[in-house]
């Protein structure tokens, strides 16, 4: 029965008492309790196994950044990150129609670390892969992994990224 924010304490004999009573019995039981503490261990060890692997890496930095969202279209080791999915950085892309373009200044990482070459052509990132990658205007962004798994799969997150403009270098002054 309840009054007001203070609870009664249930009849002896009655509600949690005894279940945790019994309970605290079974865990001393040196058959049951050893299974409980091994039982506990395992799990603890299990989950510390399943998170070893999935490192925190922090979103790389620039002045767009872009995750890349699975599920990407793959075909050989290159893998296409479609122009909706970058068009916040479709002016920055080599122009597909000027050969050996490589203006491009977007860079690619795989779970924070920069892939590359960049600028590659397509037969380069589906035969070869190795981080290779391209970025072409109007085209969208297409890429491989680093190892050349699957990025679909590999677990890795990927980032497209316009660098933070390098500032100008300053000009000797001609004033002596």
């Amino acid at each position: 029965m309840m009054h007001g924010w203070r609870r009664e304490s249930p009849a002896p004999g009655s509600g949690l008492g005894p279940r945790l009573s019994e309970f605290a019995r079974l865990l001393s039981t040196p058959e049951i309790g050893r299974t409980a503490v091994v039982s506990t261990c395992l799990l603890s060890l299990g989950a510390i196994y399943a998170l070893q692997d999935q490192t925190y890496h922090a979103p790389p930095k620039g002045q767009i950044v872009v995750q890349l969202i699975k599920p990407f279209y793959a075909e050989g080791y290159a893998v296409s990150a479609p122009a909706y999915e970058v068009v916040q950085l479709d002016s920055f892309g080599d122009d597909a129609t000027i050969e050996g373009d490589a203006t491009s200044p977007i860079r690619v990482y795989e779970d924070g670390e920069e892939l590359g070459p960049a600028h590659s052509t397509y037969l380069a990132v589906h035969d070869i892969g190795g981080g290779r990658y391209a970025h072409w205007k109007g085209r969208g962004l297409v890429f491989s992994s680093s190892d050349g798994s699957d990025p679909n799969t590999n677990g890795r997150k990927y980032f497209a990224v316009l660098p933070y403009a390098k500032p100008e270098a300053a000009l000797p002054d001609d004033h002596g």
